[in-house]
């Protein structure tokens, strides 16, 4: 199993033994602000974006703000009690989806840098996993350096993989996993992109309101819809009903 420190120093547990603390997740977003909603979705009950089984323990921002390509927009979920398919099945079918781009499934945590991660890809860190493998890496730019240190005999392949490789350095401290397929999750923001079928984008901001102001929307109800683009009311109205 993958070995190492939690960021306190203490000894990581198995990450394969019953673990009555959780499991950890850290979530990688488009925007430092959706970050930070998503924070707020996390750590407040009175919200009610998160159903209670999906409810972690400990919830908090990493990284420095500078955009999502260089650091930051990511938010550590500790303490996890679902399955990891249910994360990824309510990311799919929830809002929030959209304003996901990765999942790095966290297994251990301790300090280093980079090539510490390389030295142990070359002392075969993968040999845990079924290939072909993903490597899935934040920042991003180190993920394709990665693979030269990684053995002959280990087989990559982007499209056609059984397992991945998920690496997170922020600020010296590693996060790490080797997860199946089955519950990789990775999307691409959408952020001004309208979803086939509805008005517009606004559509899903008004069922994040709707959402989290608790409004019970039934048949029979009468939707006033004004502002510069009518039917974003209607289609909301519509769609939760």
């Amino acid at each position: 199993q993958l070995g190492g420190l939690m960021a306190d120093g203490s000894a990581q547990a198995d990450p394969l033994a019953e673990d009555h603390s959780g499991w950890d997740v850290i979530i990688q977003t488009s925007d430092v602000h959706i970050a930070h909603r998503i924070w707020r979705y996390a750590v407040d009950k009175r919200l009610r974006v998160f159903p209670e089984a999906l409810r972690c323990r400990h919830a908090q921002e990493l990284g420095l703000a500078k955009g999502w390509k260089d650091n930051a927009c990511l938010l550590l979920l500790q303490g996890m009690h679902c399955s990891r398919m249910q994360l990824v099945k309510f990311l799919e079918e929830s809002f929030l989806g959209r304003y996901v781009m990765r999942l790095y499934w966290v297994d251990a945590i301790r300090p280093g840098n980079i090539d510490d991660v390389r030295a142990r890809l070359r002392a075969g860190l993968l040999d845990q996993g079924q290939g072909p493998f993903r490597l899935q890496c934040f920042p991003r730019k180190i993920e394709s350096g990665l693979s030269e240190h990684i053995p002959d005999d280990v087989v990559l392949d982007p499209r056609e993989y059984r397992t991945v490789y998920s690496m997170v350095l922020v600020e010296e401290t590693i996060y790490e996993s080797i997860s199946d397929r089955e519950v990789h999750f990775r999307n691409k923001p959408d952020n001004a992109t309208m979803s086939k079928g509805n008005v517009a984008s606004a559509v899903k901001k008004l069922q994040e309101a709707v959402l989290i102001l608790g409004l019970e929307l039934d048949r029979g109800m009468r939707v006033i819809d004004v502002g510069a683009t009518i039917g974003n009311g209607l289609a909301c109205g519509v769609c939760n009903c």
